[in-house]
């Protein structure tokens, strides 16, 4: 069996009406259709402006969109509309585990106050 990853990208690119667009500081941005992994590449290793030279379809906006300054928090908002979640957050414990031995001794009788 054979996964074609080309007709899966049409099929995608048909059933996308128009290209993802935010607004940030009073300027509307047009993004990529898709978001490619190099986004979170540059994203993960501290290279914003670079991450933002991918996310963004038009190469000359990306002074623009900088001069807004925007945080982290922005990128992972971006990050959502393409199904990415939590992106910079680490996920929640599932609780804390039983513990597997017994409590220690007191080893003072001695009370701080």
């Amino acid at each position: 069996m054979i996964l074609d990853l080309d007709a899966k990208r049409a099929a995608r690119a048909e059933a996308r009406d128009e290209l993802p667009t935010v607004k940030f500081n009073k300027k509307t941005y047009q993004l990529v259709a898709e978001l490619p992994l190099e986004f979170g590449e540059h994203l993960v290793a501290g290279r914003f402006r670079t991450a933002v030279e991918i996310l963004l379809d038009d190469p000359k906006q990306v002074e623009a969109f900088m001069a807004g300054r925007p945080v982290m928090e922005d990128l992972a908002e971006i990050a959502q509309l393409y199904g990415f979640g939590g992106l910079g957050e680490s996920s929640a414990s599932n609780g804390s585990s039983r513990s597997t031995s017994r409590p220690s001794k007191q080893t003072s009788k001695r009370v701080t106050r």
